[in-house]
């Protein structure tokens, strides 16, 4: 078969067309992909390729036997889809990619198939018109595997709000915070140890907690008096504006614009409990909430059985960080006691109680209120760290703000 000057003009304008169409749909692929996958991973890439070129022969024959209506249709449509569609798979399936290449093959094939000059416009114009489209890209999308579906920032740091099927996790400042599949393990820890040491009708202040965890279990008791300190006073309001995701807080809590160095220094002898859940960062801002003279300002605004709880971090990467937190209380005239556990999503995690008495024993089996997973069994369990030299520090080190301890530590594997 030989080819015409005629052949030649019709096959110049459809090839231009075809390679614009796919210049442009590819280009828009990458971007998409750049924004939900790690496009740099060949493992990856290879497989989607392979999945996707085995069907596309099929294609290619299915494809011939359509009408051109319905192939400029599906051409047309394909870049329209390939946002919102790989924004929702990724969400439900785990291999979301390999659909996500498929747009790429379909859109190729379907263009391919046409035969009118005149049926290219709507394809391409399709495709050009996608890189016009409001759609939401969020820039720190690119540092998780699973969809951001929110991120904001504050004069403090950067919230994302990441989703995977029906369960969140919340980052800030790059860090875990909770996922709402066991966000409550963490909220329990923290909170129900510490408030079996005190009395029913209690005050209580919060020194962060901006994550909301501990004002969901304290609003399990409804004759407390709590006053909260935030952190980051805007991550505290976007956790208690999305009662959708992380459920509503039934408690009636004071939030207080204040400093809280100065706040305690005012108020002495007044608190049943001080709960401080600050984000563990190594900072020198958060280690003044964990230095020798933040805990003396503590010690003198509880009351003489007052109980004071602070979470230590991970002790098996927190360097050091459980033992000298234990010294730094322990150097203010307080008896301590520490507990861990093991929380799936962020892994081992410990706390503090401390107080003026030396009979530090939390009674769960006398709550009177209901939990989901901690009782008496898992308080015994919490309470053992086995060989405590294993998370090991400096051996006499106590963290001031003159002296620190803390600072510089790292985050290393025992």
């Amino acid at each position: 078969m030989s080819f015409t000057s005629k052949d030649y003009s019709h096959a110049l304008p459809r090839l231009l067309c075809i390679l614009t169409y796919s210049g442009l749909l590819s280009a828009w692929m990458l971007k998409v992909g750049d924004h939900y996958f790690d496009l740099s991973s060949a493992d990856v890439v290879a497989a989607a390729i392979v999945v996707i070129a085995s069907i596309a022969f099929a294609l290619i024959r299915i494809f011939e036997r359509l009408p051109l209506w319905l192939v400029v249709l599906i051409s047309s449509v394909t870049p329209l889809v390939l946002y919102p569609l790989t924004s929702e798979l990724i969400l439900h399936v785990q291999l979301s990619y390999v659909a996500f290449y498929s747009y790429l093959f379909i859109g190729i094939i379907a263009i391919s198939r046409i035969s009118m000059i005149r049926a290219y416009v709507i394809p391409v114009l399709s495709a050009a018109a996608v890189w016009l489209m409001p759609f939401n890209f969020i820039a720190s999308q690119e540092k998780y595997y699973d969809r951001v579906i929110e991120s904001l920032d504050t004069r403090m740091g950067v919230i994302d709000l990441v989703q995977w099927k029906k369960d969140y996790w919340i980052y800030y400042l790059d860090q875990l915070q909770f996922s709402t599949l066991d966000g409550h393990m963490y909220g329990e820890a923290f909170v129900h140890p510490a408030m079996s040491l005190i009395p029913v009708k209690a005050k209580v202040i919060v020194i962060g907690g901006d994550n909301g965890l501990m004002l969901k279990e304290l609003g399990k008791y409804p004759d407390f008096d709590v006053e909260v300190i935030p952190y980051d006073q805007e991550f505290a309001e976007f956790t208690r504006s999305r009662s959708d995701i992380f459920g509503s807080t039934p408690i009636k809590a004071e939030f207080l614009l204040t400093n809280a160095w100065q706040h305690l220094i005012g108020h002495p002898a007044t608190y049943d409990g001080i709960l401080i859940d600050l984000p563990d960062l190594e900072d020198a801002h958060i280690h003044q909430y964990y230095s020798q003279e933040f805990f003396v300002l503590c010690r003198k605004a509880l009351r003489p059985q007052g109980i004071l709880v602070t979470q230590t971090g991970n002790p098996y990467f927190d360097q050091g960080k459980l033992q000298i937190t234990q010294r730094t209380v322990e150097s203010t005239g307080m008896y301590s006691l520490p507990y861990h556990t093991h929380i799936p999503t962020i892994g081992e995690w410990s706390w503090l109680i401390a107080g003026s008495s030396n009979i530090l024993q939390p009674k769960l089996d006398t709550l009177s209120v209901s939990t989901k997973w901690i009782d008496e069994e898992a308080m015994q369990l919490m309470l053992h760290f086995g060989n405590m030299s294993y998370f090991h520090g400096e051996s006499e080190a106590v963290h001031s703000i003159r002296h620190p301890a803390l600072g510089n530590r790292g985050k290393q594997r025992l």
